[in-house]
């Protein structure tokens, strides 16, 4: 596979995932919808599910590096939510969803998702501090 192809993979990837980000986001359930009797996570609204919450969609992360000011506040942070073809991140402080995978795709998230999550970033932050 080519470098110009592995660059059309990795947005075709962020694409997708930008896509059902904004989608949740418009439906109300940035993080997606869980149904209430198994738990488990839904692709689309149905009824009686409930929204995944900010702080528990954190709970998959594989990794989140704290971008905190001189005080030791917090500030922004990036969240690692794939690994190994694609590396997939967001960036709350640049706002972005970044996906790498021998090259590197960037697409806006929405203030919604990025507001949710940055806030429970910040909870994290402080109970850690």
């Amino acid at each position: 596979m080519t470098e110009t192809d592995d660059r059309t993979l990795a947005a075709q990837h962020a694409d997708s995932l930008i896509a059902d980000i904004r989608n949740r986001t418009e439906q109300g359930a940035p993080f997606g919808w869980l149904d209430p009797e198994s738990g488990e996570p839904l692709d689309e609204w149905q009824e009686d599910c409930v929204s995944v919450a900010a702080i528990d969609y954190l709970g998959d992360a594989l990794d989140i590096r704290y971008i905190v000011n001189n005080d030791r506040s917090y500030r922004a942070a990036q969240v690692c939510i794939s690994l190994g073809g694609p590396n997939v991140w967001i960036d709350t402080d640049d706002k972005e969803l970044q996906v790498y995978w021998d090259g590197r795709s960037i697409r806006s998230l929405p203030s919604a998702f990025v507001e949710a999550i940055d806030e429970a970033l910040s909870e994290l932050w402080e109970m850690g501090a």
